[in-house]
């Protein structure tokens, strides 16, 4: 049989052909068989072809391929293609491969499918994938991915995906990644996420970030993250925050903040918080500062506290501060130191009280003074009393 007989042939006739007798005819012979001819042939035939013939075929004729025929190749087949015939086949055809299939397949393959052909593949074939094969992925290829196949990617998958080309993800994308998968990821691949990125994490994503990747978080990432985010985070979590890192924390993250977890974190980080973020504290909050924690905030911080903040500070928080701490709060929070306060003060602390400072005490803070405190009071101070604080 001539190489120029096998177009003149029926493509019926040619399918009839027994496997031996297919396996007897050389690659031009399958090189010059019409697109017709060759999805003509059945899948045991194709099934049992040499790797060269199936090498030999032409782009036309393996895009002519059924989706039947497609899944009957060998592994060994679909190794002898090339990266181009894989870019060529029509999504279905991407579609129909067997497991084992898409399992042989070259990172370059991979590498070459189209947009459509990307998102042809099934939910099973992008778990059987290997991490080299996701690496491989273009942005465009993992734009293409639907939020199923997103879903499908193992944890050791997404940990393969650069981090130069994770930020392209979609948020639709984020959401459909699991848990696992965030907690899996690089620190390099954390600190890539975009803002909108955070914003589409979900809680239980969070929750499951380990110390370290929290601790890696940028600046300018912080600030996305849902307030709901931050009352989620573990007493561990919140304390691995650096101290470069508290600052970007907005005041309405900072109400969120559960009093345990701001317990739990360290002087240094506390002593970190901008005078907005002081202000932005609930009263439980501030309540809730431990006495060293309390002591590690400076000047500027104290006297950005509220009235209200001022007001419910323990006594054994009252007594941790500094004689100079009590100097540099301002007359309005001075006023508003209850008599119990009043009279916890140490005497150093009534001693370290600016004139104007006395000038504001009430006559009910005046009369909660004890009288080791009053005898404190430098005779300056005593002068500056009002008639109405003196009768008190």
């Amino acid at each position: 049989l001539e190489t120029a007989d096998i177009p003149q042939m029926r493509a019926d006739a040619l399918a009839s052909l027994d496997s031996d007798q297919m396996l007897a005819l050389s690659t031009d012979h399958f090189r010059a068989m019409t697109t017709e001819q060759v999805r003509a042939l059945v899948t045991t035939v194709v099934a049992a072809l040499d790797d060269d013939d199936i090498a030999a075929m032409s782009t036309a004729q393996l895009i002519a391929l059924s989706t039947a025929q497609i899944a009957a190749l060998r592994t060994d087949q679909i190794l002898a293609l090339e990266s181009a015939d894989f870019a060529a086949l029509p999504p279905a055809s991407i579609g129909a491969m067997r497991t084992d299939q898409v399992v042989a397949l070259e990172s370059s393959d991979v590498g070459a499918l189209t947009f459509d052909g990307v998102q042809a593949l099934r939910t099973d074939q992008i778990a059987a994938l290997e991490t080299a094969d996701v690496a491989q992925l273009s942005t465009a290829q993992l734009v293409a991915l639907r939020p199923e196949q997103v879903t499908a990617l193992r944890t050791d998958q997404v940990r393969a995906i650069s981090a130069t080309r994770l930020p392209a993800l979609t948020s639709g994308q984020i959401i459909a990644l699991e848990t696992a998968d965030f907690a899996g990821m690089s620190i390099d691949q954390i600190r890539a996420l975009g803002t909108s990125q955070i914003v589409a994490m979900e809680r239980d994503d969070f929750i499951g970030l380990g110390t370290d990747q929290i601790a890696a978080l940028l600046t300018s990432q912080l600030p996305a993250l849902q307030t709901e985010d931050i009352a989620a985070l573990g007493t561990a979590q919140m304390r691995a925050l650096d101290v470069t890192q508290i600052p970007s924390i907005t005041t309405a993250q900072i109400v969120a903040i559960e009093t345990v977890d701001l317990v739990a974190m360290a002087s240094n980080q506390i002593a970190a918080l901008t005078t907005a973020q002081i202000q932005a504290l609930t009263t439980g909050q501030v309540r809730s500062l431990q006495t060293e924690d309390l002591v590690a905030l400076g000047t500027s911080q104290l006297s950005a506290l509220r009235s209200n903040q001022i007001s419910v500070l323990t006594t054994e928080q009252v007594v941790a501060l500094e004689s100079a701490d009590f100097s540099a709060l301002t007359t309005g929070q001075i006023a508003a130191l209850t008599t119990q306060q009043v009279r916890a003060l140490e005497t150093d602390d009534i001693v370290a009280l600016t004139l104007a400072q006395i000038g504001t005490l009430s006559t009910g803070q005046i009369q909660a003074l004890r009288t080791d405190q009053v005898v404190a009071l430098d005779p300056l101070d005593v002068a500056k009393l009002s008639t109405e604080q003196v009768a008190s």
